[in-house]
């Protein structure tokens, strides 16, 4: 059993590298290699917002298989909910002070003007690994759960998706950015068939009452500040909306506890500063 464990873990993360390395392939072949290194680089910037979410996987792996040996599922639905909603958190800050400040971030640069083409693409890209992050360690529940092959038909899923609306947005004349659109639908389709089957096979599901609001609360707060008057100086302008931008959303998370693990920092921060 753990022989055939280990065959269907290896094969399901070869499937993952194909399917994020496959864009790498169509690009120089069917645009150009100029293009592909567009990508590359707006790929990379994007996936950086994903290094908390990394960590975190890896911190929670232990506890997930835990619960689900146990058959606790009334504190993993709870866990599920809290990490959702702490990575959606912070994933949302760091991509809320990408939308808000790279156009102003790339006009610093002295290749400003090369580096425009880039924005789309970070910015449909980072969106993509924001709804990854929004979606907790559902991964992760599949992996040490009975029902672990699953992860290799979603991952066959994604490939076929990848592939096919790659060639579809290419061939439409989208170029690099339908690239881009192409990853971030196939993307987003995983991650709904995996958080589907969980529900399925176990009734959870990351998302609840706070969730949502958090959502409001950045959607609102990232529109009003990205409209707000710009300074003739693009350094001004980028710290301004961004500092802010983090400052209110911290505030109001805070103050309407929407994220546990802040509430809980935030807390021992402010007793240690009242001693």
């Amino acid at each position: 059993e753990y022989f055939r464990y280990s065959l269907y873990s290896l094969a399901g993360s070869l499937g993952s590298l194909l399917a994020f390395r496959i864009d790498g392939i169509l690009i120089p072949n069917m645009i150009s290699m100029e293009a592909n290194g567009e990508f590359s680089t707006a790929a990379m910037l994007a996936t950086t917002l994903q290094i908390p979410a990394i960590g975190m996987f890896a911190l929670y792996a232990p506890i997930i298989s835990n619960y689900l040996r146990d058959h606790n599922l009334s504190e993993l639905s709870i866990k599920y909910k809290e990490i959702a909603r702490l990575l959606f958190f912070i994933g949302a800050v760091l991509y809320g002070c990408i939308f808000i400040g790279l156009e102003d971030l790339f006009h610093l640069m002295p290749d400003h003007e090369k580096l425009q083409p880039l924005i789309p693409m970070i910015e449909i890209l980072g969106l993509s690994v924001l709804i990854n992050m929004a979606t907790g360690f559902n991964g992760e529940i599949i992996t040490y759960s009975r029902y672990y092959r699953f992860n290799l038909i979603a991952v066959l899923l994604l490939i076929l998706l990848t592939i096919s609306l790659n060639l579809w947005f290419i061939a439409q004349g989208y170029g690099i950015v339908g690239v881009a659109w192409a990853s971030f639908i196939s993307m987003t389709l995983f991650n709904i068939s995996k958080l589907a089957f969980i529900y399925k096979k176990f009734g959870l599901l990351p998302f609840d009452k706070k969730f949502l609001q958090l959502g409001m609360v950045f959607a609102i707060t990232g529109t009003i500040i990205y409209f707000l008057p710009s300074n003739a100086y693009q350094l001004v302008t980028l710290i301004y909306k961004t500092v802010l931008y983090i400052a209110v959303n911290v505030i109001i998370a805070y103050r309407l506890r929407l994220v546990y693990q802040l509430n809980v920092s935030a807390d021992k921060f402010l007793g240690k500063i009242k001693r």
